[in-house]
Order: structure tokens, then sequence, then C-alpha cells
């Protein structure tokens, strides 16, 4: 399985299954739905990005955007299967900051959040989105939007990025990983952390290693990917261990 794939597997370990798998396209951002029936990713199979849905089984994926001068990335489906979020960009612009958008997750109803950033994902509950972004050119930090008050909090104050949060299951705390510079541009991740929601300090879970991009389960595991694959934490440091080992990243947990 190439780095561009997206594969599926177990929370208890084993072997990878490819379910997406074209080797000339880039395949990226995983999001499982809650039932394990499907998982949602983007992917510029015809030169832009779009947000497709597969079957965990594999198959023909379906496109849920389809457009030739933007790019829509970075999708998370809701933990009820009923919403997703996602970011849309000019086309050349996945990587970037870009305005948040939801849908259906049948690809109907695209609405704008007039918000911007990156990393959208969504609250257990549905009521709340958590996400990353930048003022300037200072470090990216972590915000919370409500889409009941149509208010943005700003969650993290860190010396050096913050970026991809996750929400704990019990909505109390959010994680997300820390990069080596304060340098908005940097991407090289240097460890695991979470916060509290209402306020508060900034646990570390795990420190280099190239430790990033975590999911927390239902079941209280963070997931994170690192120099020895996908990792597996609890919230208190104990029970680390090895999942996938491989050159594997960006896990996501269904719920």
């Amino acid at each position: 399985m190439n780095n561009s794939d997206i594969g599926f597997g177990r929370g208890s370990g084993g072997s990878l299954s490819c379910i997406a798998c074209d080797a000339g396209s880039d395949e990226t951002d995983p999001s499982v739905s809650a039932d394990n029936s499907m998982v949602v990713f983007s992917a510029n199979y015809n030169g832009s990005y779009d947000i497709y849905r597969v079957s965990t089984q594999g198959g023909k994926a379906a496109a849920l955007t389809n457009s030739t001068d933007q790019d829509e990335s970075e999708a998370d489906i809701s933990h009820d299967g009923s919403k997703i979020v996602f970011k849309v960009n000019s086309k050349g612009g996945a990587k970037s900051e870009g305005e948040f958008y939801t849908m259906n997750a049948d690809g109907s109803s695209q609405q704008p959040l007039g918000i911007q950033g990156r990393a959208p994902t969504w609250s257990p509950d549905g009521r709340k989105i958590a996400y990353m972004a930048r003022e300037g050119n200072l470090p990216w930090q972590i915000y919370v939007y409500s889409l009941d008050s149509r208010q943005t909090q700003k969650l993290t104050s860190c010396d050096n990025n913050c970026r991809f949060p996750d929400w704990s299951p019990d909505m109390q705390n959010i994680t997300f990983n820390l990069t080596t510079s304060a340098n908005p541009a940097s991407t090289n991740p240097a460890g695991i952390a979470f916060i509290p929601v209402s306020g508060g300090a900034m646990v570390t879970l795990v420190s280099k290693e190239n430790a990033g991009r975590p999911t927390w389960s239902a079941a209280g595991w963070i997931a994170f990917n690192s120099d020895n694959g996908i990792e597996m934490i609890k919230p208190d440091g104990s029970g680390r261990h090895i999942l996938f080992q491989g050159n594997y990243w960006g896990a996501s947990w269904s719920q």
C-alpha cells in the first residue's frame, strides 16, 4: 500500500486492507463513519481534489463533490453519519487554509459556514467543530466553532504550532499535535497533547518521534502516526503500543 492510499484495519491491529488505491492519485484525510460502513476522503482523481466516499469493504468510490476550479478536502463525517464538514480552496490550495462548508452525507445541500481554517472535526454531539487556524504569520492554534451560537473560541496559545485537532468522546478535551518550530510553515510533528475545552493547562502525552495527527476513539484510546507507524496511547499516558508498523499516517477512528 502506497503512502497516498487509504487503508482500513481494526483497533486490535493486524493487517490493513487497501480500499482506495489509485496508483496515480493522492488519496488522503480519511474519516470513518460510526457504523464502520464507509470512509469519506479526498482525492485528485480528476485534476482537482474532491470529496469521495467508499465502502470499508472496498469497491468504487462515489464522488460527493465535483468541481474543476477548486479543491474540496479534509472532510470529516459527523458521529450520527448525517453530515460532512470539509474545506474549500481554489484549485491547487488543498494543503492551505480554506473556507469550511457542510453538506449532507450524500453530497447534497452544500452550505458555507463563513469561517476559515484547516482540519475541521465534528464534536460527538454534532453541535461544534474544532479546527486549526492562524492569525497572520503567527503559529497555528486550535479553535472551536459553535453551530448554535455561531461563535468561535480560541482554545490554545501554543508557542509552536498546534495542529490537527480531535475530540475526546466526552467532549471535555481536544487532542492535537505540536510541531518542531513556531514558523507557521512548519509541518514537522513533534508530539501529541490535549487541552480541556473549558480551558486549562495543556497535557503533553508524547514528545518528538515525529508524532502527529492524533485521533480519539470512543473507547478512550488516542491513535497517532509516528516514526514507528500508527500507535495508540491512553490519555493518562499508559498502554502505548504500535498498532500498525510501517510508513502510515493520518489515522481516523470509527466511533
